[in-house]
């Protein structure tokens, strides 16, 4: 319809970007537990560069690559080249041609007609742009989407101009990363840095950048799709230097970045031991979607167990305590967890004490009606994952809402300071700590199960 119906030229951004093919090809793993890549691993290569994506089940790799200054013969082998060390049979691999038109239309929104996607532009995806344009688009149409015909003229100027806006500095943006390169070993690289190929807003953005950083407070704009962090990360990770402002505290400033710099130092040592692989959280993630969930409003189980207010006390000292309500009757219980599964008890109370504990004391109805009255209770899953990637997800308790007790009237803390209720709201907020304590049991039974199997 753009193009064809109302013939909006396209406008070819070859002359800035000269990638215009790419070779996509799935490389399988050599084991179903090899490590997963947890960002897209990007390679600069003769006349473009690799990507690299780790997937669950294999890499997603792909070569993109100006024709101009590589034969496909050629690209393919590069590609094999890359992928041989750590592939067997890298020649068996099958690579799917991609053709590219690196640019964008004039227009994009004309009449009633609205170009989203590739319909409306495709640049290589360094920086997957094209994603994040489809986004945009979508929610500008869905809050600008106009309300008579008459304002549609005016909605689509503005859009088109943002949108203009917006391709230019993402060419910008992606023609940075290859003017800052320091290699000159093919032709490709050299071409990339030749003046005329440079736009005039990206020159000016460098000349503008020799004396300031870029900053969102300067001349970036609102509608600029890539902060100043991101031009500052390419910049400078890229060796380009900016001349120190004569107006700042230069010495103050480099002993903040060193201080900086040390600490995220000393993190990169200390702190990935301490994390899982990425393989590792996926399936933990896979695990938790699969957990097994236990309703206690719906089901009866022995562990979790009704108990007297008058037992709040000593209770809250070593089991989390909740409400449950019952479904059909909306009925409130307080009860204490005893464990993270049916049936099960990681405390030290015994079933004669649990008897003792539930023995209802006289006005716990009535004190449970006032909490249910003033509409204290929040719902609360406990979402949990335990050592061994097992996980489980009990529903149907209720906790005090911290909110809801921090807008309480005047009136209603003295109806519970009448009925005797501020301690036991004290004490069922502070054994919630105790879940901590159910979770480190289980993992240590869980541990120990595994250490004798």
């Amino acid at each position: 319809l753009i193009g064809k119906h109302y013939k909006v030229p396209f406008i070819s951004k070859k002359d800035v970007l000269f990638i215009d093919k790419a070779l996509a090809v799935q490389v399988p793993y050599s084991e179903p537990d090899a490590d997963i890549e947890s960002a897209t691993l990007s390679t600069a290569q003769k006349a473009g560069w690799i990507w690299d994506i780790g997937l669950p089940s294999r890499r997603g790799v792909g070569y993109v690559f100006s024709t101009a200054h590589s034969s496909i013969d050629d690209a393919k082998e590069e590609l094999r080249n890359y992928l041989r060390p750590d592939v067997e049979n890298a020649e068996d691999l099958t690579f799917r041609e991609l053709d590219i038109r690196p640019g964008h239309r004039e227009k994009f929104w004309v009449n009633n007609c609205v170009a989203v996607g590739m319909s409306s532009g495709f640049l290589e995806p360094l920086e997957a742009s094209a994603l994040v344009m489809v986004e945009m688009a979508a929610n500008t149409i869905s809050l600008q989407l106009p309300a008579s015909r008459e304002a549609m003229d005016v909605v689509a100027k503005n859009y088109n101009e943002v949108f203009q806006f917006r391709w230019g500095r993402i060419i910008d943006f992606l023609k940075l990363h290859y003017i800052l390169s320091k290699r000159e070993d093919t032709q490709f690289w050299i071409d990339n840095k030749k003046e005329e190929s440079i736009p005039q807003s990206l020159r000016d953005l460098l000349t503008l950048w020799r004396y300031q950083p870029p900053s969102n407070n300067g001349f970036l704009s609102p509608y600029d799709l890539f902060p100043a962090a991101s031009y500052q990360y390419i910049l400078y990770g890229m060796g380009f230097r900016t001349e120190p402002c004569h107006l700042d505290d230069v010495p103050s400033r480099v002993a903040l970045a060193d201080q900086h710099l040390k600490k995220a130092s000393e993190r990169k040592v200390k702190i990935p031991p301490l994390l899982p692989s990425n393989r590792e959280l996926i399936n933990a993630i896979c695990a938790r979607g699969k957990a097994p969930v236990v309703n206690l409003a719906t089901s009866s189980s022995a562990n979790c167990v009704p108990v007297a207010l008058s037992a709040l006390t000593h209770l809250s000292k070593h089991v989390p305590l909740f409400f449950q309500q019952q479904k059909d009757t909306k009925t409130l219980s307080c009860v204490a967890l005893l464990g993270l599964a049916a049936h099960e008890n990681l405390t030290h109370i015994g079933h004669d004490q649990i008897t003792n504990l539930s023995k209802t004391s006289s006005g716990m109805e009535g004190a449970l009606n006032t909490i249910s009255h003033m509409d204290l209770l929040e719902p609360v899953k406990l979402d949990i994952v335990f050592n061994d990637n097992s996980s489980v997800m009990i529903e149907g308790l209720h906790v005090f809402s911290q909110e809801k007790l921090a807008k309480l009237s005047a009136e209603n803390k003295k109806t519970l300071e009448q009925n005797n209720l501020l301690p036991v709201i004290k004490h069922m907020l502070d054994s919630l700590t105790h879940v901590s304590a159910l979770i480190e049991k289980k993992n240590q039974l869980l541990g120990a199960k595994r250490a004798t199997a």
